[in-house]
């Protein structure tokens, strides 16, 4: 990992990324917003029986992730962070680095059908363990 990141987590980063935001009322810059995003995780299926279900699957978590970064919260979208990149490393490297973000999150959302994603139910298991709010689509 690059020297430089270490000890930067998901939290900070959607502070650091609100306090950048500023917004406009009638083109003129009315002042910096500084408000501390809220960071929750999409958990849902990603493996399917065929290229076009695992795209499905992207597209369904991404489809998602839009609504709730609408609603105002900073997303995790593990499905875009790993699209199509199956085969390329072990399986459970993907899953334990998705706890690794998980663990930083403040909640999770469950997407519909999570229940037969064994990764969900790790991911699930996880944010009760610690604590973390739990959302549902």
């Amino acid at each position: 990992m690059n020297a430089g990141l270490r000890g930067i987590n998901v939290r900070a980063c959607a502070y650091l990324y609100s306090v950048l935001c500023a917004y406009l009322h009638h083109g003129r810059l009315l002042l910096w917003e500084m408000v501390e995003m809220k960071v929750i995780y999409v958990a849902g299926a990603y493996r399917g029986k065929s290229e076009n279900e695992v795209y499905e699957n992207i597209h369904h978590a991404r489809t998602e992730a839009l609504k709730l970064w609408k609603q105002g919260w900073c997303v995790i979208c593990p499905h875009l962070n790993s699209a199509f990149m199956g085969g390329m490393n072990d399986a459970d490297i993907f899953l334990q680095g998705g706890l690794e973000i998980l663990r930083r999150c403040d909640a999770i959302y469950l997407l519909k059908g999570w229940e037969k994603s064994k990764g969900a139910n790790a991911e699930l298991d996880e944010a009760i363990k610690l604590g973390k709010d739990i959302y549902y689509e």
